[in-house]
């Protein structure tokens, strides 16, 4: 989306765990997952503070965080959300697809348990009534037109 000219921000967990592997930290998801989703959070609603104005893409963000809390600590979303949803109420949701998926040094999670964190959200993501949309696995072009629909 970035390349199309569209303002983007990145997935704060990826920035969290390059930080923590950087400086020899523990908040990573297969350390201490609540310490990371705790500042995946944070960094979130710094990445919302941020003056805008255009449409927006974030690469997950807080409602990623907030889901994560609830699963592996049980604070509900809403405390982490804030009293007011702070996303537009349309959301692009891309599940795991085994054929694309890979494991890496910063991404630990196995294929099933990725399965289990998109299920997770997708639940989430109707609790809060939002509009959702669900790109299959296609062509890079062929999903991002399906935005647009």
């Amino acid at each position: 989306m970035a390349a199309r000219g569209y303002a983007t921000v990145s997935e704060p967990g990826q920035r969290i765990v390059d930080a923590e592997l950087a400086t020899g930290g523990t908040a990573l998801p297969w350390v201490d997952m609540a310490a990371f989703l705790a500042k995946v959070a944070d960094l979130a609603r710094r990445d919302l503070a941020r003056p805008t104005g255009t449409l927006m893409f974030f690469d997950r963000g807080l409602l990623d965080a907030a889901v994560g809390l609830r699963h592996v600590s049980e604070i509900p979303m809403e405390r982490i959300l804030g009293p007011t949803f702070p996303y537009a109420r349309k959301v692009v949701l891309i599940p795991p697809h085994a054929p694309w998926f890979a494991q890496a040094t910063e991404r630990q999670k196995d294929f099933t348990e990725a399965v289990a964190e998109y299920e997770r959200l997708k639940s989430a993501l109707g609790e809060l009534c939002l509009d959702t949309i669900t790109l299959p696995p296609a062509p890079l072009e062929t999903r991002i037109a399906q935005i647009y629909d």
